[in-house]
């Protein structure tokens, strides 16, 4: 290390210790990942259920703001869905 031909032992240590802490981020990102989604898909169903009650705006029909709500709700979700393929290394 003084002559500055670097420090072998110290950076497999440390490539271990980073490898083991991107493990366990990954776990806390996946779980982090799998609640999101479980309250955007609670959130979309709210949402359409709303829409397709007969005292809503649109009556039994969906209304353009229902819909535009519902698509709302869609792509939240799907946020939520790519960020979980990032957290276990999908790409899309």
């Amino acid at each position: 290390m003084r002559r500055g031909l670097g420090h072998p032992l110290l950076s497999a240590h440390e490539i271990l210790v980073e490898k083991s802490l991107k493990n366990k981020n990954d776990v806390e990102n996946i779980t982090t990942s799998l609640i999101n989604i479980g309250g955007r898909i609670g959130h979309l169903m709210e949402v359409t259920q709303k829409a397709i009650d007969p005292n809503s705006e649109g009556g039994t029909a969906v209304s353009k703001q229902e819909k535009e709500d519902i698509y709302k709700a869609i792509n939240e979700l799907e946020e939520k869905i790519a960020n979980l393929k990032l957290s276990i290394g999908i790409k899309s």
